[in-house]
């Protein structure tokens, strides 16, 4: 509903996918009666498959449907990322850029409710991220609040074909991001309001996993093949 809310007053088309990751809560439910409303579709996965799984799945039905002016947008189904941001990220398409991440590390940008520890956590991964696979203009390789040029997804999907990502759980995130630097360098960040205290359950990231995915992920890349 917010996304509507935020996209009709300028008069854009816009679609929602909708990828239920096996849950056992009213998603399905919910997604249907928006549907009867608004133009969802509903993917899903059953049973849960992870993260990765579920990012491929929504990327590759939207790169086999979207056109070269189309414009991507990823984000979590939990409320955390304002949709409010997203016509700020259109700007910066329309100014020359194939990737827009909404950033925590943005002149701007606020965080609420994610424990301090977390954001000590993040703040390393970036740190490291940066200097192990630095990408012009992307500070924040882990938030999924990202908007991508139609033509690139197209692109990236025809020419890496299925899956797009290998990483199955949240440092899939980051692999994202990385395939798409191979492809383009026009990467800019904005900044946004990150709501984590909307959040209505528990994170389900393991965290020592994630680390250890991402450091793994992060030298693969910078030394070795992305697909070892």
């Amino acid at each position: 509903e917010a996304l509507i809310a935020t996209t009709t007053p300028f008069g854009w088309a816009h679609a929602v996918v909708i990828v239920n990751d096996g849950s056992r809560d009213r998603t399905r439910d919910v997604a249907l009666e928006l549907a009867e409303r608004f133009d969802v579709t509903l993917l899903e996965n059953d049973p849960n498959a992870g993260l990765g799984v579920t990012l491929n799945k929504g990327l590759q039905h939207v790169g086999a449907i979207c056109g070269d002016d189309d414009l991507v947008v990823t984000m979590d189904g939990d409320n955390t990322h304002p949709a409010d941001t997203i016509p700020l990220m259109v700007k910066r398409i329309d100014d020359g850029h194939d990737v827009v991440v909404a950033s925590r590390y943005c002149a701007g940008s606020l965080v609420r409710g994610v424990p301090a520890h977390r954001q000590m956590l993040s703040l390393g991964a970036a740190l490291l991220s940066r200097t192990i696979a630095p990408l012009k203009g992307v500070r924040d390789y882990t938030c999924l609040f990202r908007m991508i040029r139609g033509s690139l997804l197209r692109r990236v999907c025809r020419e890496v074909g299925d899956p797009l990502v290998l990483e199955r759980g949240f440092a899939c995130s980051m692999e994202l991001l990385l395939l798409l630097g191979r492809f383009t360098t026009r990467m800019c960040e904005v900044p946004m309001d990150l709501k984590y205290d909307q959040k209505p359950g528990a994170s389900s990231m393991n965290v020592k996993k994630t680390i250890v995915d991402s450091f793994s992920l992060l030298f693969r890349h910078r030394f070795g093949s992305r697909r070892a």
